[in-house]
């Protein structure tokens, strides 16, 4: 898992059900400053990622409404991930977890 790489767009991904419950500090532990520079709407922090085989994804907060995770960066919350498919999504959250626990 990395940033997503120079060229490469996140356009098109959306929600396959794959969510990883995690604080947003230990998010930016293993993905670094979230690179959402304008977050859609319902979304308050999120990161471009792709995975170890070049398959770019997202993962970022829905629907935080009462306490964003952006403005709460120690509290748990389901992160969403968005992929291009469900398969991408999956290898998505595999690779996310992993990182975590290490």
């Amino acid at each position: 898992m990395k940033k997503l790489s120079n060229g490469k767009d996140t356009g098109n991904t959306s929600s396959y059900s794959h969510e990883v419950r995690t604080t947003v500090n230990d998010l930016k532990r293993v993905c670094g400053t979230p690179t959402f520079k304008e977050p859609p709407e319902k979304v308050s922090i999120g990161w471009e990622m792709e995975t170890e085989d070049g398959e770019v994804f997202t993962i970022y907060d829905w629907k935080e409404y009462s306490k964003p995770a952006a403005r709460f960066p120690n509290r748990k919350v389901n992160f969403h991930i968005g992929a291009r498919d469900e398969k991408s999504s999956l290898k998505a959250q595999e690779e996310l977890l992993k990182a975590l626990q290490s």
